[in-house]
């Protein structure tokens, strides 16, 4: 499958979309943007720093398992902020 990154995380997030309530899908993943895909590594960008927080805190295991489903190999995820 050779997606690029956008395709990429826009069936993330429709997979996403479908597992959460649309309160936590419009807070942290509705605005997710992505930075690259390199090897085995994807980097998301927040809109804010408690976007990223949030992220971090409370989604990164559900992101980096759909993630992982979506390019059907192991990922590791990090976040930055939108300015970095």
């Amino acid at each position: 499958m050779n997606l690029d990154k956008d395709e990429i995380l826009e069936k993330a997030k429709a997979l996403l979309k479908e597992e959460m309530n649309r309160f936590t899908y419009a807070a942290c993943v509705e605005n997710l943007g992505i930075e690259s895909i390199n090897d085995d590594k994807i980097v998301l960008i927040a809109q804010s720093k408690e976007h990223k927080d949030n992220v971090e805190r409370r989604l990164y295991d559900l992101l980096e398992n759909t993630f992982k489903f979506v390019i059907k190999k192991d990922c590791e995820l990090e976040v930055i902020l939108k300015e970095e």
